[in-house]
């Protein structure tokens, strides 16, 4: 956890410190420097950024939850609520884990 946290503190400072540095290059460009909401510019400009960001997070979203999953059936697999077969299939019926689990090797019927 403690490396974590300082990894994000150092790029929080980073982004910070280039803000700082390089102001010019975070100025609004000149269709929303000052637009109003009913230019046609502006507002398609707004609805593209919308998309980009829907999109954006929605990618993520499934990112987080696939890994959330793989979390999940690691901690199963390690505990013994689920087998793994040679062939990648996972059997997790509490009772047909206990009873083919066998001197480190996998009976299957």
């Amino acid at each position: 956890m403690r490396v974590t946290t300082r990894i994000i503190q150092r790029i929080s400072v980073l982004i910070v410190g280039t803000v700082l540095l390089f102001p010019k290059y975070f100025y609004a460009c000149p269709y929303c420097f000052g637009a109003t909401g009913d230019n046609p510019t502006s507002q398609g400009i707004s609805y593209a950024m919308l998309a980009l960001l829907v999109l954006t997070g929605t990618v993520l979203t499934g990112i987080v939850l696939f890994f959330k999953n793989m979390q999940k059936r690691a901690r199963k697999i390690a505990s013994g609520e689920m087998l793994l077969t040679e062939q990648g299939n996972t059997l997790t019926h509490p009772g047909l884990v206990k009873k083919l689990h066998y001197k480190d090797e996998y009976m299957f019927d």
